[in-house]
């Protein structure tokens, strides 16, 4: 199940760090490859990773535009669930750490990010007969 990660720079970022949290039980393999796809090719640094455990509930983004002019709204990347054998059918909630989240203004000025600058969303595992 793929997951479009998105971002909405009503702040004109040039920078940006955020952790996307998930429920870790659920999932057997979290694809991260495209998870900055739109991005490559232009003047970014971008990565995205898993944590390691005990953090493995975390996929870190960070992003820097080189060119320091503000970072396009739009679909970053895409995360690609793949649900554990024995993961019942629920909704598992994706959010944002308050306690991560940064970006870096046009200026050179740190902005604070918070969940509610994050839009929440959810994955259903389904189980495949």
């Amino acid at each position: 199940m793929d997951i479009q990660v998105s971002l909405d720079n009503h702040n004109a970022l040039t920078a940006l760090q955020f952790d996307i949290t998930f429920e870790p039980s659920l999932f057997a393999e979290i694809d991260t490859s495209k998870c900055t796809s739109r991005l490559s090719g232009g003047p970014y640094l971008a990565a995205c990773r898993r944590q390691d455990p005990p953090n493995d509930d975390v996929i870190r983004y960070v992003v820097v535009r080189t060119d320091l002019r503000p970072i396009e709204s739009g679909i970053l990347g895409n995360l690609t669930f793949q649900s554990a054998a024995n993961a019942p059918s629920m909704v598992s909630p994706i959010g944002a750490l308050e306690c991560t989240g940064l970006g870096v203004s046009e200026s050179g000025k740190t902005i604070p990010l918070a969940a509610f600058d994050f839009e929440a969303g959810e994955i259903v595992p389904r189980i495949s007969a």
